[in-house]
């Protein structure tokens, strides 16, 4: 006999036995195994029916941003249709200027079975400490991902100085009470001379006579792969004949003795700083290389990489902060008015709970953001930040949560920074290192956390997970 496994249907009343009796009474019917039990949609229970990922609105993103600052154009047509037009074509025809100036191209028919790279404008705007608008930027870009090994490019690496170096800079600028100056270069990559051939479009906008001919480059030009090797190379070997050497633990750090003074030149791509004791030897260096580049003289050091410099010389302290990042990060997820914490993370967190979704909630962008401030001038928040990067590839709401509560810590702490100060020595160098036990919950590994400290201020610091299991603290 084949078995029957009965089914809770609801139909309506049509009479009889057996059948539906009454539109809201359930019936019993026959139905083949297998068979699952049904309830309709609105008899589902409340948690089934609760909303995915009880967040902030996405909507609520970028809207404090956007409501005050212009935006960035992403192609030329955008440029040229935005309200500030005059701007980006100004900055354009600056651009364009410079390259005709430096020779970068010549005209020339395309060879045979030779493929030209596309180019595109990238659109910049430049900011000063109190975030107001310095400068409109456009640079022309060529597409170097369409660039073959071996055969448009060669060598690629160029080194740049760390985020490291420039702290012990800071705290040696600080002690030694030295002169602190900022320049940029403008166009840097087409100081770099090219040594392949290599050729692309005509600029959007710009085109001269024949369409049909295209650019020969003779220097390099931004996109390159080999672009900024080409520009350390050239600046290198100026630096060398001004008698500057290389750090060896940081090639983007150069220095020479003159007479017992000590000279520092940093280089991070375009931007420089120069550091002397007195104010004419930094005007010295700095003549120098705006004879041999197109170098901008930006005077006494305010902002570097997003970093603000705020120097008393009555007290005789260099303070490093990132105000301005850390209210911008907090205007652009929505969380100008919520109530502050005292701490960044308060517990551990567990790989549990509802998975969340990225693509309406941009938690690797999030952890990104607050990632470059513990890198930079937040040595407070290297654990947190360091709890909620082990979860990129599969976070949760309630790591969403706790990476919100890291910004609602910055709001209360915004002004905080790394202070370096003459009274300590400058040679001394002080460390700590410490480290939990077990810690972390899911695999019981232990973080270790370490800071070095020169005049006054921390100048390296990490907070990492071990990679084994410890027996002991």
């Amino acid at each position: 006999m084949m078995r029957m496994r009965m089914r809770r249907t609801w139909e309506p009343h049509q009479g009889g036995m057996g059948v539906g009796l009454h539109p809201k009474i359930p019936t019993l019917a026959p139905a083949p195994v297998p068979v699952r039990w049904r309830l309709p949609r609105r008899h589902l229970p409340m948690a089934r029916a609760a909303r995915v990922n009880r967040c902030i609105p996405r909507e609520r993103l970028n809207l404090a941003v956007v409501a005050t600052q212009p935006e960035v154009p992403r192609t030329y047509d955008e440029a040229m249709a935005s309200s500030a037009s005059q701007m980006w074509k100004q900055a354009m025809d600056e651009e364009v200027a410079c390259l005709r100036a430096n020779q970068v191209w010549t005209l020339e028919e395309l060879p045979k079975g030779v493929r030209s790279l596309p180019v595109k404008w990238v659109f910049t705007i430049k900011r000063d400490a109190n975030g107001k608008i310095v400068r409109y930027k456009a640079h022309l870009v060529a597409k170097g991902f369409a660039q073959v090994e071996g055969r448009d490019f060669d060598e690629v690496f160029a080194p740049m100085s760390k985020h490291t170096t420039l702290r012990v800079l800071m705290a040696l600028v600080a002690a030694a009470d030295l002169e602190l100056h900022q320049m940029d270069v403008k166009t840097v990559f087409l100081n770099g001379i090219l040594e392949e051939e290599v050729y692309v479009l005509q600029p959007p906008g710009y085109d001269e006579g024949n369409w049909q001919k295209v650019c020969r480059l003779q220097k390099s030009l931004y996109g390159l792969k080999q672009a900024p090797h080409a520009w350390y190379t050239r600046l290198h070997e100026e630096l060398k004949q001004m008698g500057f050497q290389v750090l060896q633990a940081d090639p983007g750090l150069f220095f020479k003795e003159i007479q017992g003074e000590r000279i520092y030149v940093l280089v991070y791509v375009d931007d420089l700083l120069v550091a002397a004791k007195s104010m004419a030897t930094v005007n010295a260096v700095k003549n120098r290389l705006m004879s041999a580049f197109d170098f901008r003289d930006l005077g006494e050091a305010r902002v570097f990489l997003g970093y603000e410099i705020d120097r008393n010389c009555k007290e005789r302290t260099l303070t490093l902060s990132q105000k301005r990042f850390v209210t911008e990060l907090v205007a652009k997820y929505g969380l100008e008015e919520v109530n502050p914490c005292k701490v960044p993370l308060s517990k551990a967190l567990r790989v549990v709970g509802e998975r969340l979704d990225v693509q309406q909630f941009p938690y690797g962008e999030l952890v990104g953001s607050v990632l470059y401030l513990s890198v930079g001038t937040r040595p407070n928040i290297s654990y947190s930040v360091g709890a909620l990067s082990r979860d990129m590839s599969r976070p949760t709401v309630e790591n969403w949560q706790a990476a919100k509560g890291v910004l609602r810590y910055l709001i209360d702490t915004k002004d905080m920074g790394i202070t370096y100060a003459v009274k300590s020595r400058v040679g001394t160098l002080h460390g700590y290192s410490d480290s939990d036990y077990a810690g972390c919950v899911d695999t019981r590994r232990s973080t270790t956390g370490y800071v070095f400290l020169l005049a006054g201020g921390a100048v390296s610091w990490a907070s990492r997970l071990q990679a084994t299991v410890a027996t002991s603290s």
